[in-house]
């Protein structure tokens, strides 16, 4: 907790607007020597939390890389453009954007049968590549109506479930039966490590491109936390004149949409990278299917 406190700590400070790189660069320092004796600590007891040899199995660490990234798209905050930008209600931004986690809902047993059909390799980094390709998509039809952005949506809702479908079974059908209960507990930090990455890496670039884009008209008296944030901007601007608060609004939803903009691109090429990647850790086993997984259901039932 302290090593990854102090990694994002140091991030996140980085982004902003005057960051103090005396504290980024000391959190920084203490948060990788915690981790390095952390790791340094589990190689040596006889007993570890995580016992890292379990990521020399390619699909094992193939599985846990595909958690993280895939995890990391609750960093992409389309609901907020949807609000802050476009001016919908919650419950109007939430039910455009509900297409996303039905389609990962049906992810789930599509991706169970394709995984006997095509094997867990391809699934692994196909899926990666699916969503990461329907994110460019969204980009480039997220200005025009919403009957153009929500299939891209869609699909985006079905790459990522059956990304995390796929890395689930990577990960628990590639360790030994002693360690299943690690791997499981590895699966579930991946995911809640992948999104924190994900709001922290992607919640920082948000900020720094839209404060280099968020330019106040000249002769506006508007203080200088309206570059930190939209919400600050238009919390601010309540207090100018009607013309004035106009064209700070203006201003500031032209540059959220901007770095949004700049989000949803990064990590669409995100995704794409981690697909390639993935793809390389699995070559000669895209073909292959696992036995282990059925011998397994099957002595656990008759068990």
């Amino acid at each position: 907790m302290v090593g990854l406190g102090g990694l994002i700590y140091a991030l996140k400070e980085t982004a902003k607007r005057d960051p103090s790189w005396r504290k980024a660069g000391l959190t920084l320092i203490i948060g990788l020597l915690v981790m390095a004796q952390f790791m340094r600590r589990q190689r040596r007891s006889r007993f570890p939390l995580i016992d890292f040899t379990l990521f020399i199995d390619p699909r094992f660490s193939a599985g846990v890389a595909t958690a993280l990234a895939a995890a990391g798209l609750i960093g992409v905050e389309v609901s907020q453009r949807l609000q802050l930008v476009l001016g919908l209600s919650p419950l109007e931004a939430g039910l455009l954007i509900l297409p996303i986690p039905l389609a990962a809902l049906a992810a789930a047993p599509l991706t169970g049968a394709a995984l006997s059909r095509l094997g867990p390799a391809r699934v692994l980094w196909g899926a990666l590549l699916v969503t990461g390709l329907s994110l460019l998509a969204f980009l480039a039809s997220h200005d025009g109506p919403a009957g153009l952005w929500i299939p891209a949506l869609t699909v985006m809702g079905l790459g990522s479930g059956a990304a995390m479908t796929a890395a689930s079974s990577a990960i628990m059908l590639s360790a030994p039966e002693d360690r299943a209960g690690m791997a499981a507990s590895v699966e579930e930090v991946s995911y809640e490590l992948g999104g924190t990455l994900g709001i922290a890496l992607l919640g920082s670039l948000m900020s720094l491109l839209y404060t280099r884009a968020m330019l106040v008209p000249p002769g506006i008296a508007i203080a200088p936390e309206a570059r930190d944030s939209i919400d600050g901007a238009l919390a601010l601007s309540k207090d100018l004149v009607p013309s004035q608060a106009e064209q700070v609004i203006g201003v500031a939803r032209a540059a959220f949409d901007q770095a949004f903009s700049g989000v949803v691109g990064a990590t669409a090429l995100m995704l794409i990278a981690v697909a390639f990647v993935v793809r390389r850790m699995l070559a000669g086993q895209e073909g292959a299917k696992d036995n282990g997984s059925s011998e397994r259901r099957v002595d656990g039932c008759q068990s």
